[in-house]
């Protein structure tokens, strides 16, 4: 498991507008950056309904932002070595 999530974290990217153009740049700071449910889901080898459940529950560890849900790797691993409790 620790492998599969070190190979999902990679430096994140952020798009930076420029006047009119928009650049792909690497944020400063940032050692991880957060999952998706999709990737969370990959990552447990569950659905992502199941994991969207899970979150609605209140069972997963999730960031809210905005209308998306996001999982810190750091939480999850955490997550995963209690046992899937909360």
């Amino acid at each position: 498991m620790e492998l599969a999530l070190k190979m999902i974290t990679r430096p994140k990217m952020i798009t930076h507008r420029c006047g009119s153009r928009l650049r792909k740049v690497q944020a400063r700071g940032v050692d991880e950056r957060l999952l998706t449910i999709a990737e969370v889901a990959t990552l447990v080898r569950t659905s992502k309904q199941a994991a969207y459940r899970l979150a609605r529950e209140g069972k997963l560890p999730v960031v809210r932002l905005g209308r998306n849900l996001r999982v810190d790797p750091a939480v999850l691993r955490g997550w995963i070595e209690g046992g899937g409790r909360r």
